[in-house]
């Protein structure tokens, strides 16, 4: 599996026209509730989101109510991601990311759009996307 990721320090590069900007702050999503909250709301998920990695993985791989061309998904404060969670619960959403990341790079037609996930640099990153990736 090809990683599709991206780390920063300080800042990731500037935001193209026409595209959206989705920030997360790891600690603001210590636990699953929280990181589903904030990812609602970031991404502006439907009614419908079922609040869980399959439902979470469908959304991403649909993003249809999104009007911009290109999602840039920022990801600061790795190391307190999920951090109430088990290390296992990371390492899934971590997954279910970089699936959302193939399958853009992948689709084709009207709906198409660049998906782009960022994450600001970190030891527990590195050592995560290495399980990850396999």
């Amino acid at each position: 599996m090809t990683p599709n990721f991206k780390t920063f320090t300080g800042q990731p590069a500037g935001a193209k026209s026409h595209s959206l900007t989705a920030a997360l702050d790891g600690k603001e999503a210590t636990t699953l509730a929280d990181f589903y909250q904030k990812m609602t709301a970031i991404f502006h998920l439907p009614d419908y989101f079922g609040k869980n990695l399959d439902a979470l993985s469908e959304v991403l791989s649909d993003l249809s109510w999104i009007k911009e061309k290109h999602v840039d998904f920022i990801i600061r404060n790795y190391n307190d991601l999920l951090s109430k969670e088990t290390p296992e619960v990371r390492l899934n959403v971590l997954r279910v990311l970089n699936q959302a990341g193939d399958e853009w790079k992948q689709a084709k037609g009207p709906h198409k759009l660049d998906f782009h996930i960022h994450v600001e640099a970190s030891p527990e990153f590195d050592k995560d996307l290495k399980t990850v990736a396999g």
